[in-house]
């Protein structure tokens, strides 16, 4: 009798919870990368609809969707969404259901905010919201803890919110084509930062805490309005690529010459003169210079 009323109590419980949200099911097990290269990449609702414990990777792209159907998110399994060149406007928070999803593609749409929601996907590595009508980003962003890559080039953004700083694996950011005109110098604390584009846009200075990037690889900031750049950034251990076509730079820091890892140098249309060409020249035969 005893026992037949402690089943009885567990099922209230378990019942009282499910009714209020707070039992927590174990998550489905994330495929492994390798493996998940292999497995097919459903292009049709319909079909993934069909084999829904088979859909991993979804490409709805190019279908001129009004909104994401309501139907991805029943695929717990998911862990690679694509909804590139369509007409949505709104990320709904229903994303947060795809648990396992670790690549989010909304590439040329019409989205102008990014909601809390998308806080939730815990195991999302990148973020790929390029082209579409994005003033702002959500604070919310510094809890993606595994995010590694974010493509927010082509929107309306001037500046980023200070908790992105708190991403500690990203290590590809492209923030090319906006309305930055300050350098968003907060990017300086995330330690394993590579890569940076931010090319086309209208930055003035290049701050010395730039300096702070020790594993910094790749700078892209042509097409914006520097004049000078900071000795800092030559002693960045690990620089293989500066990239300053179409900037208002007269003069490179002899410090350059502490780039040891440094292969490419792009300063196409500065006025630098010739002078100054020829010094460079010599000064880093194993770098290749585009003036």
């Amino acid at each position: 009798m005893k026992q037949q009323f402690l089943l009885l109590l567990l099922s209230f419980n378990c019942f009282f919870a499910l009714s209020q949200g707070s039992l927590l099911l174990p998550e489905t097990p994330l495929v492994p990368d390798r493996k998940l290269k292999n497995m097919p990449v459903f292009t049709s609702l319909s079909e993934a609809l069909s084999r829904p414990d088979s859909v991993c990777r979804l490409r709805l792209s190019g279908l001129n969707l009004l909104k994401i159907p309501a139907q991805v998110f029943t695929f717990t399994k998911l862990q690679e969404l694509d909804l590139s060149n369509n007409l949505i406007s709104v990320i709904p928070d229903d994303i947060s259901n795809l648990k396992n999803l670790q690549k989010l593609t909304l590439n040329n749409n019409k989205i102008s905010h990014v909601p809390h929601s998308v806080a939730k996907l815990s195991h999302l590595e990148q973020l790929s919201l390029m082209q579409n009508q994005l003033s702002f980003i959500t604070d919310s962003i510094g809890k993606l803890k595994e995010l590694e890559k974010l493509f927010l080039q082509s929107n309306k953004l001037h500046s980023l919110p200070l908790s992105v700083s708190d991403l500690p694996l990203l290590y590809r950011l492209y923030l090319n084509n906006n309305d930055f005109s300050v350098f968003p110098v907060h990017l300086v604390k995330c330690i394993s930062l590579k890569e940076i584009n931010i090319r086309y846009n209208k930055i003035k200075v290049l701050p010395a805490q730039i300096g702070e990037l020790k594993s910094l690889t790749r700078l892209i900031m042509s097409e914006n309005q520097l004049k000078t750049l900071p000795v800092e950034l030559f002693y960045l251990p690990n620089l293989y690529q500066l990239a300053f076509k179409e900037n208002d730079i007269e003069f490179i820091p002899l410090a350059i010459t502490q780039s040891k890892k440094l292969k490419y140098l792009i300063l196409k249309r500065n006025p630098i003169d010739d002078n100054h060409k020829k010094l460079l020249v010599k000064l880093l035969p194993d770098v290749t210079i585009t003036f």
